[in-house]
């Protein structure tokens, strides 16, 4: 940027320049000097180095032979002047045509970011307005009628109705974002020029090399004054940001199709009916073909008329953002940069973009929703709960939050549509058991058969022989879960979820291109800041070609497989609390089975049903306390550990808390499905639990299905109810909390009204949406998983889901401060962490219908001996107990349930039903997996009218920048010009 003022001497000596400082020359030279200055700053010339410098060669040495250096500085005036007024250079007297491509890409580029916005800048004023401090260099004010612009007829939808207090004092600039900070009155004179002030006003000095606006607002408390810094990003910026970030901006027009399919279904085949789940959104979407922003080109795209509407609000603070977290404010090599590290440092408080007003509507307001700002729109038609079966705003929910956001509730969304499908067959299974469960062939024997079938007792001490008539009841419901409806809807969700997650996929690529993010790639991302301050030492970036902090993979190395072993640890802490689950479950029986004897003698055959659901609530109680400090444990590892990005950070974190959930919440359900009654011996040989005088707990008269419902009832719908209540309670705790603690220190003037933002200070910062993906991940777990039986999951996981997005919408809007507009163009590792879990699903479901449920023994017997009726099923399920119990045990002839005989060995038809079930196993299993592999084979992840479209939007850009290049405005062009001297020549 010096570079062209010292250019403008031209070689003259210090005594030339002096004697004409009072000539007109002289003005003019002056003059032009702080035009290039300004120029060249605001092109950023470590952008632009070869365009900047040539242009200041041009304007202020290039002069046809015969002119003197005072004719030059008119005709450098002159050139200046026909840059920025827009005339096209054709009476240049150069005419070399690689120096008049230069001159037209500089043109553009000028006109493109709205330099003559900037060259004109205020005046400085009140100490408040921080934009042009006093002691930056003068600036010249060109005349207004370079500055007409006119301005588009139709305003963005993020930038209607916005508050008044979501701009500067002037109403005319955006706050992008507010950084705040708190003086104490106590602090004397002295203390303002501690470390922390100094970094304060060095990060501030910064901002403004930048061409960072601020302005002050100061709000003085009982004891303290509060400074709210507020930032705005101008149009010339956020234009060199926009192309430096790849951000897209329309080019044409397009058509927009519906997202909900049951909409577009509706609309094509039943356009005369209403949808209930429709919602007329003040703002309608509009769709766009859109290209990749380039400054040269800022003309061909829609919405160039209005520079300072252009980039959407989300663009803005994603912008300022970016700005604000890799500008330094002390030592680099200290990680002394950006605000999140300033806020941990204690040199300000807070840092936060600001909402687009109140949620709440007056009452002039109230009944007009065309006057309403978007977080309003999003309060009435999306935080709403009597909106809980309307369509979600997506496109709205992006446009104010941001891509990754919008993608989160587009998936939450989706999953919660493909549930009432779960949820519609598992009620007509329950139906159909329900109509059936008094056709059962093999419950009329139980209950028909009085004292014939008197079964082993349950304990070992203080425990007797008991009659299987006794549980009828029981037997009639466990039915409701093992059946041959529950076997069909246990297959039915391990194809389900292979179909699920295939389509979203689909909806997943519809929705990137929609939203402008299908060609997004991260770019090489900046290490962390613990990463660097962390680091021994230094390298080169093998990407970037810059030098950059570096941790030893070695010593990295170390650190992830301790925290590995401390995982493992942990699981095996998993482990233990089953396990003392199963020992308090086995040691409760006996006084359970005593006291009901006693006492309660109605209740002495329900006593394996009260140790189970007792045993369930204390799972419960220990899967919320160990979640909680293994979250804990695994956040500080995973920090510990190191990770040079931020995305590498995050999927360490997934991984560790997802694997430690996986055991900590399904162990006790894997447990009573797969291990529980297996090792616990028969009549005369029976297990004892750990060295214990108790037997090792068989499943409540041998249906562990059943079982496995009450578990599931009671740790699934006891979980979810514990994590609304946690994820309503905690926004609204926290809140009165900043808000009595905020009134507290305002004292007297506690009562009186607050800006939006002292208010939005107040509020907790937005949450990342970690622990959203990884509720509704487990949750799919739960509902896949078990669904043989439990066919009632996707009924409550559905209830869930419609209070969980109007829950979480509701602490986006009113609770949380808004969170920044982040990209992404897919749901990231929680889809892999949701295959995975699809293909547990299906081999659990296999494992659960072959050898959990007794589906299959039925059908082999009827097979084998052919009662279609089941006529002596339970004579040959249940086998008397060996000769030798009778004579430990003390007790008359008793059953038991197995398939061994009198010696207590195993018979020839319990192997041959064992191998009807594994070849049942590998084939329901290798069925689904070449179905869900040709679903993916032959259903493409992109639908084909996406593709054309896609194809068709990159046809458009390359004609639009094809067109600009046809007009000598080329990027090789401008790239190029490192080849030419002065004279055109290397």
């Amino acid at each position: 940027a010096t570079g062209g003022a010292a250019a403008a001497a031209g070689g003259q000596a210090a005594n030339e320049r002096a004697q004409s400082e009072h000539t007109e020359s002289g003005r003019r030279r002056r003059t032009l000097r702080e035009l290039e200055r300004t120029v060249n700053n605001k092109l950023d010339v470590t952008r632009f180095p070869s365009t900047t410098s040539y242009v200041s060669r041009w304007v202020s040495h290039s002069h046809p032979r015969g002119e003197t250096r005072d004719d030059c500085a008119v005709c450098s005036e002159q050139r200046l002047h026909t840059l920025i007024h827009g005339d096209q250079c054709t009476d240049l007297k150069y005419n070399n045509p690689k120096i008049r491509r230069h001159l037209l890409a500089l043109q553009n580029r000028i006109q493109s970011a709205e330099l003559v916005h900037q060259i004109s800048v205020d005046k400085p004023g009140s100490a408040k307005d921080l934009a042009h401090p006093p002691n930056q260099h003068q600036t010249i004010e060109l005349n207004e009628t370079y500055f007409q612009e006119e301005v588009a007829p139709n305003v963005p939808v993020s930038y209607r109705n916005l508050s008044p207090d979501v701009y500067f004092s002037d109403q005319a600039r955006k706050v992008d974002f507010v950084l705040a900070y708190e003086v104490m009155k106590s602090e004397s004179k002295e203390d303002k020029n501690t470390k922390k002030v100094l970094l304060r006003d060095q990060y501030f000095d910064n901002l403004h090399a930048k061409g960072i606006h601020m302005e002050e607002e100061v709000v003085e408390k009982q004891d303290k004054w509060v400074h709210y810094l507020k930032v705005h990003v101008p149009f010339d910026v956020l234009a060199l940001y926009a192309e430096d970030l790849n951000l897209r901006a329309p080019v044409e027009v397009s058509s927009a199709e519906e997202l909900q399919w049951s909409l577009a279904v509706q609309q094509r085949w039943l356009p005369f009916l209403p949808n209930p789940m429709y919602s007329h959104l003040p703002y309608q979407y509009q769709a766009f073909f859109s290209a990749p922003f380039r400054i040269d080109c800022f003309y061909k795209f829609i919405g160039h008329e209005d520079p300072e509407t252009f980039f959407q609000i989300r663009h803005r603070i994603r912008i300022a953002h970016e700005i604000l977290v890799t500008t330094a404010y002390g030592d680099r090599k200290k990680c002394e940069v950006g605000y999140d590290r300033m806020v941990q440092d204690g040199v300000i408080s807070a840092a936060f973009p600001l909402h687009d007003g109140p949620y709440e509507l007056d009452e002039e307001r109230a009944h007009d929703c065309k006057l309403w700002n978007s977080r309003q729109v999003l309060k009435f038609f999306w935080a709403n709960p009597r909106q809980w079966f309307k369509y979600q705003p997506l496109d709205l929910i992006r446009d104010y939050y941001g891509e990754k956001t919008g993608i989160y509730f587009a998936w939450l969304g989706f999953y919660t549509g493909w549930l009432l499908l779960a949820t519609l067959v598992g009620l007509l299974v329950v139906i159909a058991s329900f109509a059936t469960m008094f056709d059962n062939p093999v419950a009329d024997q139980i209950c028909g058969s009085g004292d014939q079938f008197l079964m082993c007792p349950q304990c070992d001490f203080g425990c007797e022989t008991w009659a299987l008539s006794d549980t009828c009841y029981y037997v009639r419901v466990a039915y409701l879960f093992d059946n041959g409806y529950t076997i069909f809807f246990g297959a039915f969700i391990s194809f389900w979820s292979v179909f699920f997650l295939e389509f979203w996929k689909r909806t997943n690529a519809t929705l990137a291109y929609r939203w402008d993010v299908h060609d997004f790639q991260p770019q090489e991302e900046r290490p962390r800041s613990q990463y660097i301050l962390k680091s021994r030492e230094e390298r080169e970036n093998p990407i970037t070609g810059q030098t950059e902090a570096y941790f030893s993979e070695k010593s990295q190395g170390l650190r992830i497989v301790a925290g590995i072993t401390t995982l493992l640890f942990m699981m095996m802490v998993v482990i233990i609390f089953v396990i003392g689950v199963v020992i308090y479950r086995s040691l409760i029986m006996q006084p359970l089975h005593k006291l009901a004897t006693e006492e309660y003698d109605w209740a002495s055959n329900y006593t394996p049903l009260i140790a189970v659901a007792t045993g369930a609530l204390l799972q419960v109680i220990l899967i919320q306390i160990s979640g909680l400090i293994y979250t804990f444990v695994a956040e500080t590892l995973t920090e510990w550990e190191t990770h040079r990005t931020e995305n590498e950070h995050e999927n360490h974190l997934a991984f560790k808390i997802f694997v430690f959930q996986f055991l900590n919440q399904y162990s006790s359900v894997l447990y009573v499905a797969f291990f529980k009654g297996r090792f616990s011996g028969y009549p005369g040989q029976y297990t004892s639990a750990f060295g214990s005088d108790a037997r090792l707990e068989q499943c409540t008269n041998n249906d562990c299905l059943m079982e496995m419902a009450q578990n599931l009832v009671i740790i699934f719908v006891g979980k979810q109810i514990a994590n609304n209540a946690i994820e309503i309670g905690k926004p609204v705790l926290m809140k009165f909390l900043n808000t009595w603690l905020a009134g507290k220190g305002a004292g007297e003037d506690a009562d009186l009204p607050k800006s939006q933002i002292e208010k939005e200070h107040i509020l907790p910062p937005c949450p990342d949406l970690f622990e959203e993906y990884l509720e509704m991940v487990l949750q799919f777990g739960f509902v896949t998983i078990f669904s043989c039986s439990f066919p009632l999951a996707p009924f409550f996981a559905l209830l869930n889901n419609f209070i969980e997005v109007r829950v979480d919408a509701n602490k986006y809007v009113c609770q949380v401060r808004r969170g920044i507009p982040e990209r992404a163009n897919s749901i990231g590792i929680w889809y892999e962490l949701l295959a995975a879990i699809s293909r547990v699903a299906v081999i659990c479901n296999a494992f659960l219908i072959s050898f959990t449920s007794d589906f299959l023994n039925k059908v082999m017997y009827r097979r084998i001996f052919g009662h279609d009726n089941m006529e002596g099923y339970i004579e040959h399920s249940y086998p008397f107990a060996p000769d030798q119990y009778y004579t430990d045990a003390n007790v008359t002839q008793c059953r038991y349930k197995g398939l061994r005989d009198e010696t207590g060995s195993l018979t020839i038809y319990y192997w041959k039903l064992f191998a009807f079930k594994l070849v049942f196993l590998l084939l329901f299993e290798h069925l689904v997996i070449v179905i869900g592999i040709m679903i993916d084979m032959f259903v493409p992840d992109v639908p084909g009218a996406l593709d054309l479209k896609i194809k068709r939007e990159q046809f458009i850009a390359k004609q639009t920048f094809s067109k600009a290049a046809a007009a000598g405005i080329s990027n090789d062009q401008v790239n190029d010009l490192e080849s030419f001297s002065d004279g055109g020549t290397r």
